[in-house]
């Protein structure tokens, strides 16, 4: 999987509207939680995967290559830190996946991963987008 080719306005934008998709998703996962649809459930984690992992790599391979490239390494600690927590975000649904058939244990990790990425998004959308762009506007 490679970055996606877009300007960066383009891409931020990408971003953004993936962000959005992401939220319904997250509501669509609770829905089949308090159902219990597992199987549903499991196959919706598994098809996520890929479209995550665009994603990510998106965001690390070109916002905060376009970051570190404009503001170096000091000026890039807060892109860093919001970045990391990419590895959270998988490690909770790879445990959501271990447990997908635990009604409160899905529904903690469920609850989980919506806080974390709530947090991680307005970051983004925030702090690093904003950065990125101005990073990304030619000289």
């Amino acid at each position: 999987m490679r970055p996606r080719d877009l300007e960066m306005n383009d891409l931020v934008n990408t971003l953004i509207k993936e962000h959005r998709e992401i939220r319904n998703l997250l509501k669509e996962l609770y829905s089949l939680i308090v159902e219990e649809r597992y199987a549903e459930l499991s196959q919706k984690l598994e098809n996520f995967q890929p479209y995550l992992d665009q994603h990510v790599i998106d965001e690390e391979a070109r916002i905060l290559k376009a970051i570190l490239e404009k503001y170096g390494r000091e000026g890039a600690e807060g892109a860093i830190r919001v970045f990391q927590e990419h590895r959270l975000i998988h490690e909770l649904i790879r445990e959501m996946k271990a447990v997908a058939s635990d009604k409160s244990e899905l529904a903690r990790k469920g609850e989980e991963l919506r806080a974390l990425l709530e947090r991680h998004f307005r970051a983004e959308e925030e702090e690093v987008f904003p950065k990125a762009l101005d990073a990304g506007k030619k000289k």
